[in-house]
């Protein structure tokens, strides 16, 4: 069974650009949730082009960005 840090969900942010069969150029963003343990990047990734594909149809896709939706903690400059 896994533990609770394994399967304690992550927001991840995704931006896709993609070109449609008919030549239409999208950029799409959203989120989606990771648990870390449970998903990898695969089948992050694949969770997102499936989102598109039952958007758009086929695609190809011109841009795609993945990353935990957070921001850190800003240290500020010392002087």
């Amino acid at each position: 069974m896994p533990s609770s840090a394994q399967t304690t969900e992550i927001t991840y942010y995704w931006l896709a650009t993609i070109v449609t069969d008919n030549g239409r150029q999208i950029t799409s963003s959203s989120t989606v949730p990771v648990v870390p343990g449970v998903h990898t990047r695969m089948t992050t990734v694949n969770a997102v082009m499936a989102h598109l594909k039952e958007q758009y149809g086929n695609f190809t896709v011109l841009f795609l960005l993945l990353e935990p939706n957070e921001i850190g903690t800003l240290s500020s400059p010392t002087a």
